[in-house]
C-alpha cells in the first residue's frame, strides 16, 4: 500500500477514535448517519473529478451539473407519473431514434467533405457503424410507433427516468469534450461558463424552489435518495458474504507465483469476513418478522414489493455489544505485530532501529491514550472552543492537540514500519489491527439505529 494513503487513512482512524473518546456526541447515530451521507454523495462526485485531475484537467461545472440532473429527475418524475408508461417509453425511444439517425448524418456529412479534400474513402468499418446507427435509429422508431398502444406498468417510469437523467448528464459531459478536444477551448473556461449556465439553468426550472419525491416514493425510490435502503448491519452483513468470495477468489485463482501469499491472505479474508458475518447476523438470531409494503413491479403472476424486518427488541443492539469485544482480538493481534517487529529487529541487530520503530511509537501510544482519557475527565461535558474566557481553555485545547498529535505519530510510524519490512506476518496482522479497531469504534455507536 503507498505510503501517503496509509497516512491519510491512519489519519482518519485516529481522528475518529480520539473525537470519540473526547465527545460522546460525535458516535450518536444521527451525526454519523449525516457524516457517512455526506462523504458519500461527495466520495461519488470526486470520482468524476478523478479522472479530470489525472488527465491533467480541470472541472468547475461537477457541482451544478449534479444540481441541475437532480432537478430534472424528480421533475420528470413528478411529471411523467400521471402520463401512461407507454407514452414514456416511447419518448425515449423516439430520442434514441433521432439521435442514432442524427450522428449518422452528420458522420456522413464529415466523411464527405474530408473525402473532397483528402481523395479519401470511407473505410469498410465506418460503414459499419453508419449502417448500424441508421438501423438502430429507424428500429428504436418502430418500437416507439409499436409501443405506442401496448400497457406498460407503471413502475416502468422509474428506471425510464432514470435513464433520462443519466443521458442529460452524459450529453452534457460529451459537449465539454467536444468544445475541450476539438475547439480547442480552455478547460476552466467550458466548465466555469457551464457552472454558471446550469446553476441558472436549475434555478430557473425549479423556479427558485426545493424539488423533492413527494410521498409517493417514500417506500421506493427516496430510501436510496436518502441513503436508507436498509440497516448498517445489513450491509455488514453483505460486506462480510463478499470478504469471503473475495478470499475464495484469491486463494483459487490467484497468480501461481505467488501461491503462498495468495491463500494466506484469503484465509485471512475468510477470517475476517466470518467475523464480519456472525456479528452482523447475530440480530436475527431470535428470529424476525418480515412484513411487506408496497408493490415495486410484477412479474407476471408474482409481485416483487417493499418489506420490512422486525427483530425482537433485546437483540437490536447486539451487533454493537458483539464489537465492544473487538477489543480483546484487537489487543493480542497488536501485541503479536509488536512482537514480530521486536523479533525481527533483535535476530538483525538492529536495536536502535527497534527503539525508533518500535520501542517509542508503543510508549507513545500508550501515553497519549491515557492522556486523552485524562483529559477527558478534566473538560467533563464542557464545550472547549477559542471564544470561551476561561483561562484554562487554552491548555485545555493544547492537551488535546498534543495528545492526538502523538497518538497519530506513534500510530503512523508502527504501521509504516510493518508495511516497509515487506514481512507477510507483520501486513497480516497490521490488517487484523485495523479491522479489529474499526469494529471496535463501532461498538461504541448506536449502529442498529
Amino acid at each position: 500500500m503507498n505510503n501517503k494513503i496509509t497516512g491519510i487513512l491512519l489519519l482518519l482512524l485516529y481522528v475518529c477514535i480520539t473525537t470519540a473518546l473526547l465527545n460522546d456526541a460525535f458516535i450518536g447515530p444521527f451525526n454519523l448517519q449525516n457524516l457517512l451521507r455526506y462523504v458519500s454523495l461527495f466520495g461519488i462526485i470526486g470520482i468524476g473529478a478523478v479522472f479530470v485531475i489525472i488527465t491533467g484537467g480541470i472541472d468547475l461545472s461537477i457541482g451544478s451539473m449534479v444540481g441541475l440532473t437532480g432537478c430534472i429527475l424528480t421533475m420528470t418524475l413528478n411529471g411523467w407519473m400521471e402520463s401512461p408508461a407507454a407514452s414514456n417509453v416511447g419518448f425515449i425511444l423516439k430520442f434514441l431514434g433521432s439521435e442514432s439517425l442524427l450522428l449518422a448524418v452528420a458522420w456522413i456529412g464529415w466523411r464527405v467533405i474530408r473525402a473532397r479534400q483528402s481523395d479519401r474513402r470511407t473505410t469498410r468499418p465506418e460503414k459499419i457503424w453508419i449502417s448500424g446507427l441508421i438501423g438502430g435509429g429507424l428500429v428504436c422508431w418502430i418500437m416507439a410507433l409499436a409501443i405506442a398502444g401496448v400497457n406498460i406498468p407503471s413502475w416502468v417510469t422509474i428506471p425510464v427516468c432514470l435513464f433520462l437523467s443519466f443521458a442529460f448528464a452524459l450529453h452534457l459531459g460529451l459537449l465539454h469534450g467536444i468544445l475541450i478536444t476539438k475547439l480547442k477551448l480552455p478547460p476552466f473556461v467550458v466548465t466555469l461558463c457551464g457552472l454558471m449556465c446550469y446553476r441558472g439553468l436549475s434555478r430557473w426550472l425549479a423556479n427558485d424552489s426545493t424539488q423533492g419525491f413527494g410521498t409517493k416514493y417514500d417506500e421506493s425510490l427516496r430510501l436510496l435518495a436518502i441513503g436508507k435502503p436498509c440497516t448498517a448491519t445489513f450491509i455488514l452483513l453483505l460486506g462480510g458474504i463478499a470478504l469471503i468470495a473475495w478470499g475464495l477468489w484469491r486463494a483459487v485463482f490467484g497468480q501461481p507465483e505467488q501461491r503462498r501469499t495468495n491463500r494466506t491472505w484469503g484465509a485471512v479474508l475468510l477470517f475476517l469476513g466470518a467475523i464480519l458475518i456472525l456479528v452482523s447476523s447475530s440480530k436475527y438470531w431470535d428470529g424476525w418478522t418480515t412484513t411487506y409494503g408496497k408493490t415495486l413491479l410484477t412479474l407476471g403472476s408474482a409481485e416483487v414489493k417493499t418489506w420490512n424486518v422486525s427483530v425482537p427488541q433485546d437483540s437490536i443492539a447486539r451487533p454493537a455489544q458483539w464489537m465492544k469485544y473487538s477489543v480483546y482480538p484487537l489487543v493480542l493481534s497488536l501485541a503479536g505485530l509488536l512482537i514480530s517487529m521486536s523479533r525481527r529487529q533483535w535476530l538483525t541487530g538492529h536495536l536502535k532501529n527497534w527503539m525508533l520503530h518500535v520501542g517509542l511509537p508503543t510508549v507513545l501510544c500508550g501515553v497519549s491514550l491515557g492522556a486523552i482519557y485524562r483529559i477527558k475527565n478534566w473538560i467533563g461535558d464542557e464545550a472547549v472552543t477559542f471564544s470561551s474566557s476561561d483561562p484554562q481553555t487554552l491548555w485545555k485545547m493544547l492537551s488535546v492537540f498534543v495528545a492526538m498529535g502523538g497518538l497519530m505519530v506513534g500510530i503512523s510510524l508502527i504501521a509504516s514500519t510493518a508495511l516497509r519490512s515487506k514481512n507477510l506476518a507483520e501486513q497480516v496482522l497490521l490488517t487484523i489491527v485495523a479491522f479489529f479497531a474499526v469494529l471496535w469504534l463501532l461498538g461504541f455507536t448506536a449502529i442498529h439505529n
